[in-house]
C-alpha cells in the first residue's frame, strides 16, 4: 500500500533515518508514480543525503504543480543557497514567509542570504528573530546563530540575548570574553556592565570587578551594582566596606 509506505517513510524522516526513508518513499512512488506529495517527500530526503541533482528535480516538480508548502519552499531555497545563488533562494523564502512569517527556518535562512548578499543589518534582524524563537528550545543553536551575527557586526540587542543565554547556562568565562571582545566596538550600557561584573565575580576576578566599579560615580550606581560591590567586598574580606554598602541598600529599601 503506497500510503503505508509513505507513512513509514515520514516517521523515518522525522527520526533522521534518511537512507531508510528514501527506500520507503521509493516504494510508495513505485506503486503510485504520479503522486506529487511522494515526489516532494523523496526530494526533501535526498537533499539531506546530499543527492542535490535528484532532489532538485523532485522539488521542482512540486513547485511546478503549484504546491504551496512551507517546507518545500524552505528546502528548495537550501539548494540555491548551496550554490550561492542567494537571490534565487530569497525568492522561495519569501513564498515561505507568506505562509508563516515567524517560522524559525525561514527567518534563519533569510538572514543568512541577506548577510551573504551584503545586506548586513537586514540579515542580522532576521537572525535575531530566529534566535529568539529557538533560544528556549535549543540554546546551543541560538548561541551559534548569535555568534555568527556578532562576527558580521556587533549590535547591543544580539549581544544582550547571547549574554542572557550564556548566563542561564552558567557560561561565565564566555560571557567575560565576549563582552571584553565587543566593548571596543560598542558603548556598553549598565545591563552589559552588570553582566561583565557578574561574570568576574563568578570567575573570582575580584580585582577586575573593582576596576569596573570605578567606572561608576555615586549617582549612577544602581542597587544591583551596589549589591554586587558588597559581595566582592565580602569575598575579599573587606567586611566594613561590605557592611557600609549593605546598610545603604537597607536604608533605601
Amino acid at each position: 500500500d503506497d500510503k503505508i509506505y509513505n507513512r513509514v517513510a515520514n516517521l523515518l524522516f522525522l527520526i533522521e533515518e534518511y537512507k531508510e526513508a528514501e527506500k520507503y518513499y521509493n516504494e510508495a512512488l513505485r506503486l503510485n508514480p504520479d503522486k506529487i506529495d511522494y515526489k516532494i517527500n523523496l526530494g526533501r530526503t535526498l537533499l539531506r543525503l546530499n543527492k542535490d541533482n535528484e532532489a532538485s528535480k523532485l522539488l521542482e516538480a512540486g513547485i511546478e504543480n503549484g504546491v504551496r508548502d512551507i517546507e518545500l519552499f524552505i528546502d528548495y531555497s537550501a539548494l540555491w543557497m548551496k550554490v550561492r545563488k542567494y537571490d534565487e533562494a530569497l525568492k522561495y523564502l519569501k513564498m515561505a514567509q507568506e505562509i508563516d512569517s515567524n517560522n524559525f527556518s525561514v527567518l534563519y535562512k533569510t538572514g543568512k542570504c541577506l548577510i551573504e548578499m551584503g545586506h548586513i543589518d537586514a540579515g542580522k534582524k532576521n537572525l535575531l528573530s530566529a534566535a529568539k524563537i529557538i533560544s528556549k528550545e535549543d540554546a546551543v543553536k541560538a548561541t551559534i546563530i548569535l555568534k555568527y551575527s556578532l562576527e558580521k557586526k556587533t549590535d547591543l540587542e544580539s549581544l544582550k540575548l547571547l549574554i542572557k543565554i550564556l548566563e542561564d547556562n552558567a557560561e561565565y568565562r564566555e560571557v567575560y570574553e565576549l563582552i571584553k571582545k565587543c566593548q571596543w566596538e560598542i558603548i556598553p550600557d549598565n545591563e552589559i556592565l552588570d553582566a561583565l561584573i557578574n561574570s568576574e565575580i563568578n570567575l573570582g576576578l575580584y580585582e577586575k570587578a573593582f576596576e569596573e566599579f570605578e567606572k561608576y560615580n555615586e549617582e549612577s550606581i544602581t542597587p544591583k551594582i551596589r549589591y554586587m560591590r558588597a559581595k566582592v567586598y565580602c569575598f575579599t574580606a573587606n567586611f566594613e566596606e561590605a557592611l557600609e554598602e549593605a546598610n545603604i541598600l537597607l536604608d533605601r529599601s
